[in-house]
């Protein structure tokens, strides 16, 4: 009844509202199945350590048949919880799914230490040589739901991490600004090829005419400095200079 209420009030809102609404609605369902479903868990990890170390307390087919009611009366639980996380996240909306998981978190996180504490109470009295009646009853009502209390808090604490949930929203990396390389910037002017037919250096350390050895002439040539045709022009001239 409460989910045809949601939904006739989400059928007044805008779309994007109307189905935030109905997510709000799948996201109840699903954790009040989910409780039940874990509840249903704890019952029949009850029952294996009862069995395992039975207590004064006897173990009846009954308990069995509960442990299994509850546990097959919330499994609707699984499938709601796979239709909403899938359902957010094509959609884009995860408010619904952040207070799921957080629901469940909060009940894992109690079950963990309250059934943490029952259980450390109740061996740790039978330990210290101080036990109280029918302990291994109580201590094995703690573990069960200290055992449930860790799954569910694994569980959506890495649901949790994987969606971010802890942290701000995700925000847009901004784009990384590349610098134009010197080869792509087309406002950058390659360097000029010496030409053979160019009549100056270019550049301002002039060579003198008449070099003091063919290897200065060899190696201005090679840096560019000179021209080929004055390389030509000074070896002559060095050469003429020399006879």
């Amino acid at each position: 009844m409460y989910g045809l209420w949601l939904r006739k009030a989400a059928h007044t809102q805008p779309q994007k509202e109307e189905t935030t609404v109905s997510l709000i609605g799948h996201a109840i369902a699903a954790a009040l199945f989910g409780v039940t479903f874990w509840y249903g868990c704890g019952l029949l990890i009850f029952n294996l350590l009862e069995q395992a170390a039975p207590s004064n307390t006897k173990l009846t087919t009954e308990g069995w048949a509960t442990a299994y009611a509850v546990l097959f009366s919330g499994i609707a639980y699984i499938p709601l919880d796979i239709f909403l996380r899938r359902r957010s996240e094509k959609l884009g909306i995860g408010a619904p799914l952040r207070g799921f998981v957080f629901a469940l978190l909060g009940g894992g996180i109690l079950a963990l230490a309250i059934g943490g504490a029952t259980a450390l109470y109740a061996y740790g009295t039978s330990l210290l040589g101080t036990p109280f009646d029918n302990w291994p009853y109580v201590a094995h009502g703690g573990a069960a739901a200290f055992i449930v209390g860790v799954a569910v808090v694994a569980i959506y604490s890495w649901v949790s991490l994987r969606e971010n949930f802890f942290g701000r929203s995700k925000k847009q990396q901004p784009a990384a600004v590349v610098a134009p390389s010197p080869a792509t910037n087309p406002t950058e002017v390659a360097p000029a090829v010496p030409s053979e037919t160019s009549q100056e250096a270019p550049t301002a350390q002039a060579i003198p005419l008449i070099s003091t050895s063919i290897a200065e002439i060899v190696d201005a040539l090679l840096a560019g400095k000179i021209t080929r045709s004055e390389a030509i022009t000074r070896i002559e001239a060095l050469v003429e200079q020399k006879v």
